[in-house]
């Protein structure tokens, strides 16, 4: 998403396609960035944010989210090209849990910066 913005912002037009080659599984995504054409990109708005970003990588509290909320983050993951799904179970937090830290240990062990 920060190379989408950091192009937007700077009067590029990014597009992504993911997933781009079934014989290429490591690849995720591909990014083409052309000249923008016209009002600017919206995803450009955000350029000013990057270096303000965060990520919380404590434990959070265990709080109900209203459903308006929830129905917001999905309709922007859907916007996004992805799905979200809630982890509303300590097994299904568990599974991803452990899932996350497959990925970790794959990265490290391929030399691949974490």
């Amino acid at each position: 998403m920060n190379l989408r913005i950091a192009a937007a912002g700077s009067g590029y037009c990014p597009q992504v396609e993911t997933l781009p080659d079934s014989k290429e599984p490591d690849l995720l995504a591909r990014v083409t960035i052309t000249p923008a054409s016209g009002s600017p990109v919206p995803d450009g708005l955000l350029l000013g944010l990057i270096e303000k970003r965060r990520i919380y990588r404590k434990r959070v509290t265990s709080h109900d989210v209203d459903s308006a909320t929830v129905r917001v983050l999905v309709e922007a993951a859907h916007t996004e090209g992805v799905w979200l799904r809630l982890l509303l179970t300590e097994e299904a937090k568990q599974q991803v849990a452990r899932l996350v830290a497959r990925g970790h240990r794959s990265v490290g062990q391929s030399g691949l910066a974490a």
